[in-house]
């Protein structure tokens, strides 16, 4: 399995030069310790969204949130790694939100109409 996830960071660090809409991507264990594209490692087992994913075994949207390593707002989409049934593990992103805020404002519905971004808490 390891060399799985080996091939996967590296595939990580290429996607993360590719695409400039995402501020980084990640892989974490199933005990929340992750492994960004760039930074250092670290743990999210306190972040909502992964308890969801752990939970749910679904994909998970995180509240628009401040990147305090790279001093960014980013909403985190974050999925579960399967294997025989289970969830082993964590695969997730860092977008940008500036970027994602930018592409829903140019979307228009009609003449009049508009987009809202709303989140969960209050």
């Amino acid at each position: 399995m390891l060399h799985k996830a080996i091939i996967g960071a590296f595939y990580l660090i290429a996607e993360d030069k590719r695409l400039d809409e995402y501020l980084l991507h990640f892989v974490a264990d199933i005990d929340g310790n992750y492994y960004p594209s760039r930074g250092n490692a670290g743990t999210i087992k306190d972040r909502q969204y992964f308890k969801d994913v752990l939970a749910t075994s679904k994909t998970q949207l995180s509240e628009v949130r401040m990147n305090n390593l790279y001093n960014e707002l980013v909403l985190i989409i974050a999925t579960p790694i399967i294997s025989d049934g289970k969830v082993v593990g964590v695969l997730g992103s860092d977008i940008k939100f500036k970027g994602l805020a930018e592409r829903v404002r140019n979307i228009k519905i009609g003449q009049t109409d508009m987009l809202i971004w709303c989140s969960r808490t209050v």
